[in-house]
């Protein structure tokens, strides 16, 4: 594995889009380790399983609450 993943490469790894790790940037959820002079964001590996543990968090989140409202 490399050091270090564009915006572009870890969208791509965890099939979420750029906006949303700009998001998370943003709202200091989860910065880029390394931020270039020209804006361009890059993420390490520990940030990639970091953000892979926070989208499987996100998505069980949302099974609770809709079996949770579900009637059976």
């Amino acid at each position: 594995m490399k050091n270090f993943y564009s915006i572009g490469e870890v969208a791509k790894i965890l099939n979420i889009s750029t906006s949303k790790l700009r998001y998370y940037d943003k709202n200091d959820i989860i910065s880029p380790e390394i931020r270039k002079e020209n804006g361009y964001r890059y993420y390490s590996e520990k940030q990639i399983v970091l953000l892979k543990k926070i989208s499987l968090a996100k998505r069980r989140e949302k099974i609770f609450l809709y079996s949770k409202n579900r009637v059976f």
